[in-house]
């Protein structure tokens, strides 16, 4: 009630500055809930797509799911073929190193010998890869 002892000149600039204040939380506030709500939307939209792609895979019947099964099949062998035909070049991810020829020799090395033996260990993989590996020849310019 310190408010009635104004003169009320003064009394008109401090009411405008406490509705400024209000009107300046209030648009803050709206701002937050709006964000909030997107934010919301998204992930409902994300949720539904993936509930979607899932959905679509366990509906799968007859013709439509021997269909699908020919696409996984043709993916898997078009993978394959890649990863022959370049094995001294592969890369894991883009964005990474590229695996050199000896990594590629130890890397199949280990894996044929898991299939004869699987308690072998990588140690003794290196070892046999170390004698059947041959290096390429650097060609002098």
């Amino acid at each position: 009630m310190a408010f009635l002892f104004f003169k009320p000149s003064m009394l008109i600039p401090i009411l405008l500055s406490i509705l400024i204040v209000l009107l300046f939380i209030a648009i803050v506030c709206i701002a937050l809930k709006q964000a909030r709500d997107e934010r919301k939307r998204r992930i409902r939209a994300e949720r539904a797509r993936k509930l979607a792609a899932t959905a679509s895979r366990l509906n799968l019947f007859g013709e439509e799911m021997g269909a699908r099964e020919e696409e996984i099949a043709k993916k898997e062998a078009k993978d394959s073929k890649k990863t022959k035909e370049d094995s001294g070049d592969r890369t894991i991810y883009d964005d990474r190193k590229k695996v050199n020829a000896w990594q590629v020799h130890l890397s199949d090395t280990y894996k044929a010998m898991k299939k004869k033996n699987p308690n072998t260990t990588f140690q003794a993989a290196m070892k046999a890869a170390k004698k059947t590996y041959k290096k390429k020849k650097k060609s002098k310019k």
